[in-house]
């Protein structure tokens, strides 16, 4: 156990008590409770031999502007889970892009593949104006977007389009880009 998560073999805490490395848990005793992190760094929020699946909270990527060409912060997202036995679940998760006139695109590779770049998707979103993006309604590209993606790849890359302009940075000057489970 880590904090309110089991952790069952062939994962486990500790020199030994795991398949392999790859498998390794660590347990941060930091939180009150503790909280379980996976071998690429995520935090587990869940664990299901069953099923075989381990469920972990992921980064969001953004890119704020400050002007129409000027950005003021970017982070890309990463989720690498190539030293682990975990591949992301194409069933369960989806990619999602928030904002307003924003291009984002997910790139990434399988096991077999050695370079990046095997796997290119992306969404377009836009909005007049901010009152006018998408409300309880469909995420289908009016200030939100969604795809779907591949089964078998182990890592990912979110990343912005390199566009010369952003002509709604005065009432969206940032834009959200996550890897999440359907309809979270």
């Amino acid at each position: 156990m880590c904090g309110n998560i089991h952790i069952p073999y062939p994962l486990g805490i500790g020199d030994g008590c795991w398949k392999n490395k790859n498998f390794t848990i660590t347990c941060n005793y930091s939180y009150n409770p503790a909280r379980a992190f996976s071998h690429g760094g995520f935090e587990v929020i869940d664990i299901s031999l069953e099923t075989g699946e381990m469920r972990v909270f992921t980064g969001v990527a953004h890119i704020c502007f400050n002007s129409s060409n000027t950005t003021s912060s970017m982070n890309s997202g990463w989720y690498n889970f190539t030293r682990s036995p975990l591949l992301i679940s194409s069933e369960r998760n989806e990619f999602t892009g928030v904002g307003c006139n924003t291009v984002v695109w997910l790139r990434g590779k399988d096991l077999e593949d050695n370079e990046d770049g095997r796997y290119l998707s992306g969404c377009i979103t836009t909005c007049a104006r901010l009152d006018k993006a998408a409300n309880d309604v469909k995420c289908t590209g009016h200030g939100c977007c969604q795809t779907t993606i591949p089964g078998g790849l182990h890592n990912m890359e979110v990343n912005w389009s390199k566009a010369a302009t952003n002509s709604a940075w005065k009432y969206s000057s940032c834009s959200y880009a996550f890897l999440a489970e359907k309809g979270w």
